[in-house]
C-alpha cells in the first residue's frame, strides 16, 4: 500500500513544480523480502489544456526504507540478515487522468535504489508500478 501527497509550489506556465511525500508499507511481504520506505522530494507535473484531463508527471525522491527477510532471513557469508534498513534514492514518472473536478486515477511508476550489504554488489534496484485514486482539496483545476 502507498500513500503519500504532492504541493504545488511554484507555477511555470503550464508546469507546475511542487514538493511530494510518500510512503509505502506491504499488505503482502512474499516469499523472499517485504519492502517498506518513506520517500519524499521534486515533482514535476504539466496541467491538463483548456478540454484535457491528462496531468503527466516525474519525480525525483529520496528517503529511508527497511527490508524485512522472510523464511528465516538471508545468509550472506557467515552472517544471517532478517532486516536491513538503508537509504532510498527513487525517480520515476506517472500520468493522472482527471475523472471529476476532485478525484483523478493514477498510475505510477518508481524505480528505487536500495543500499543493502545482501547481495553481493550491496545495491538492490526495486521497481514499483501502482494504480490509484486522487483526491484534490480546494476548488482544484480539474476536466474543463
Amino acid at each position: 500500500m502507498t500513500a503519500g501527497f504532492d504541493v504545488g509550489v511554484y507555477s511555470l506556465g503550464r508546469y507546475t513544480v511542487g514538493v511530494e511525500a510518500r510512503g509505502r508499507y506491504p499488505g503482502y511481504s512474499g516469499k523472499i523480502v517485504g519492502e517498506r520506505n518513506i520517500l519524499g522530494g521534486l515533482r514535476i507535473a504539466r496541467e491538463p489544456s483548456s478540454n484535457g484531463r491528462l496531468r503527466p508527471y516525474v519525480d525525483g525522491l529520496f528517503g529511508r526504507g527497511q527490508m524485512n527477510y522472510q523464511q528465516g532471513g538471508y545468509v550472506v557469508s557467515n552472517l544471517l540478515y532478517t532486516q536491513t534498513a538503508s537509504n532510498v534514492y527513487a525517480g520515476g514518472a506517472g500520468v493522472e487522468y482527471d475523472v471529476t473536478q476532485h478525484f483523478s486515477g493514477k498510475l505510477d511508476g518508481q524505480v528505487e535504489r536500495w543500499n543493502t550489504p545482501v547481495p553481493k554488489g550491496g545495491v538492490v534496484h526495486s521497481t514499483v508500478i501502482s494504480l490509484g485514486l486522487v483526491y484534490r482539496f480546494g476548488a482544484g483545476e480539474g476536466p474543463r
